[in-house]
């Protein structure tokens, strides 16, 4: 493939990506969820409690525009804040009840469009197409992973 196949294969994936991003977005609305919102709160549910950087690090988003979204999520109640107690200088951040249902509300969302959009594919077709992405996904972890340790050594 030369490079215009390459960068084709790539812009179709992106509107594949955007396509069904744009349709999970409308399912959102009425909850009064935006994307990043979604993102931040399956991750801390994944994560546990824990700090916004690990929220950040885990989700590729900017640590920045995660306490701003923090911010906005203590507001409607769907985090809490709370002090870390092995270190009084941090904070980690918690699903709060309300929060946890909302993720719940989002899961369904996100599985029944998961499913209509990879209905397409086989099992055979889904197992391939998961090694590959993986395949493409973990240099980018690899390298996540090395700037974290370049970090904790700074001075």
């Amino acid at each position: 493939m030369n490079d215009a196949d390459l960068r084709r294969t790539l812009e179709r994936f992106g509107r594949l990506r955007r396509s069904w991003n744009l349709l999970v977005i409308q399912q959102l609305k009425p909850l009064g969820v935006a994307p990043q919102q979604s993102l931040f709160l399956r991750t801390l549910r994944q994560l546990g409690p824990c700090s916004l950087a690990s929220i950040a690090s885990h989700s590729f988003t900017d640590p920045a525009a995660n306490v701003r979204l923090a911010d906005v999520l203590v507001k409607r109640g769907w985090i809490v804040r709370r002090e870390d107690p092995r270190d009084r200088r941090r904070w980690t951040v918690h699903l709060s009840r309300a929060g946890g249902r909302r993720v719940v509300q989002i899961d369904r969302i996100i599985a029944r469009n998961v499913r209509k959009a990879l209905s397409p594919l086989n099992l055979r077709e889904l197992r391939q197409f998961d090694r590959l992405l993986t395949k493409l996904l973990l240099p980018r972890l690899r390298e996540t992973e090395r700037g974290r340790e370049d970090q904790r050594k700074l001075p």
